[in-house]
């Protein structure tokens, strides 16, 4: 019995022995695990805060773009609403220019075609005159000769009268020299 307590004895001891070394492996492990769940832990941590502060950068600058946004997006709408009411403008003038345009073409075309049948008339009156003119060269022509004829028909008859008047003041002189010295 003594045997038997003995190896009772020492397989608890030895039991209790490998307990103890089981417990010591389990205390080793869990501290290992442990520490190694507290690294993880810190490193996820790490992880998340570094997650959290870029979430947080990009939050900003995803509201300062989201306001930039809205201002361009402002910006340009107002600028298109500037453009579209100049264009609007400029419509409006291109339309006006083109109806005053369209009224001095119209009063000019009317001006021109005044112009036209006026030359037209002035041709026919040129062309008239011209005739008119040319008849009246003739008629001045004749004239001229007829004048000449009647000029140089007078002159003749002047000449010949001229020197009758002188045949005949030639005679009376000779008459009254005659009679004079006849008289002494």
């Amino acid at each position: 019995m003594e045997k038997k307590r003995c190896d009772v004895v020492t397989s608890l001891t030895s039991m209790q022995g490998r307990m103890g070394t089981k417990e010591q492996s389990l205390l080793t492990t869990h501290d290992k695990v442990t520490e190694e769940y507290n690294v993880l832990r810190n490193k996820l941590q790490e992880q998340v805060a570094e997650l959290e502060r870029e979430w947080s950068v990009s939050r900003g600058l995803y509201s300062v773009s989201t306001d930039q946004i809205e201002y361009d997006h402002r910006e340009i709408e107002t600028r298109n609403a500037e453009n579209e009411h100049k264009i609007k403008k400029s419509k409006k003038r291109i339309i006006q220019f083109k109806e005053e345009l369209n009224r001095e073409l119209d009063r000019t075309r009317s001006a021109e075609e005044k112009e036209r049948r006026k030359n037209g008339s002035l041709e026919l009156d040129c062309r008239r005159l011209e005739g008119q003119y040319s008849n009246l060269l003739s008629k001045l022509h004749r004239f001229e000769l007829l004048e000449d004829q009647k000029f140089s028909s007078a002159l003749s008859m002047h000449k010949e009268e001229a020197k009758s008047l002188s045949n005949r003041i030639t005679d009376v002189r000779g008459i009254i020299t005659d009679n004079f010295f006849d008289q002494r």
